[in-house]
């Protein structure tokens, strides 16, 4: 029916029951997230409606993405997770790494695009993305999507959210990638700064990668998923794996954020010399 990832599945996008729970045991609600909701159908007929749907269990704490058919008042399951944190982390691997801008045009070619495929395990999907080696087994680092992961680049930028944050939705706004928009602008961008604090010249945009963090960010949470030194300890040789260091690297974070980094650099520390 579908492959475990971590800690959420993507299944084939039909109806299904909730595993362990009985049917009036069920109570589930959506969960407002303009980085779930955000209007992907190019088709007509499902403009205003969101496609995917985030929903939260509230006696189990379970949490699920649904495909929402609003010419039929329908929903089907593609994900299942045991948190809201990892509903996310499903949806993003399944909009950015599984599926196509073509695929999410309607429900109907979700559900085409997922039969297809038959979600083939990741580690096989992420080494046909990269056909050189699987540089993001872990859902904590991935590249912002497949336009900011070029084979050969010659520059990375990582962008590490905050308190509250989301990997995507932070970094986003209506004119797209903002922080890519603002780095190569060449008034106020790095290009102004050119010959100052040794700093270069950007290489072509096709060779710039873009990676993304995607760490518990949560207010108010104290489990040790979130403690900044435990997230950038996994970062820390997720990023070597990666191949960061080889390249120029730009780090781009907020809040939270930039404690991570900080814990990064000061792991990648190798007697007088950094890696990162």
């Amino acid at each position: 029916m579908g492959n475990s990832y971590s800690t959420y599945i993507i299944v084939h996008a039909i109806p299904m029951p909730w595993k362990n729970s009985r049917p009036w045991l069920t109570r589930w609600s959506d969960k407002h997230d303009d980085s779930i909701e955000q209007l992907r159908a190019r088709d007509g007929i499902w403009t205003g409606h969101p496609l995917f749907k985030l929903q939260i269990n509230r006696l189990s704490s379970s949490a699920r993405i649904v495909v929402h058919n609003a010419v039929s008042s329908t929903q089907v399951t593609i994900i299942q997770a045991d948190s809201e944190h990892n509903a996310r982390l499903g949806y993003q691997h399944l909009v950015h790494m599984v599926l196509s801008e073509d695929d999410v045009a309607n429900p109907e070619t979700v559900r085409l695009a997922l039969e297809s495929r038959q979600i083939m395990h990741p580690s096989r999907l992420q080494s046909l993305v990269n056909s050189l080696i699987n540089r993001f087994p872990e859902p904590l680092l991935q590249p912002f999507d497949r336009r900011w992961n070029p084979a050969e680049f010659e520059a990375d930028i990582i962008l590490v959210h905050g308190l509250g944050g989301d990997s995507q939705a932070t970094w986003t706004n209506a004119a797209g990638l903002w922080p890519v928009i603002w780095l190569l602008d060449s008034h106020i961008g790095i290009r102004s700064m050119l010959g100052q604090y040794n700093i270069s010249d950007l290489p072509p945009e096709n060779k710039i990668r873009v990676l993304t963090v995607s760490h518990n960010a949560a207010m108010f949470n104290t489990n040790a998923e979130s403690n900044p030194i435990y997230i950038a300890d996994r970062l820390a040789g997720l990023l070597l794996h990666a191949g960061v260091g080889s390249k120029p690297v730009i780090w781009l974070a907020h809040s939270l954020g930039g404690l991570i980094v900080k814990e990064v650099l000061f792991a990648s520390q190798d007697g007088n010399e950094r890696i990162f």
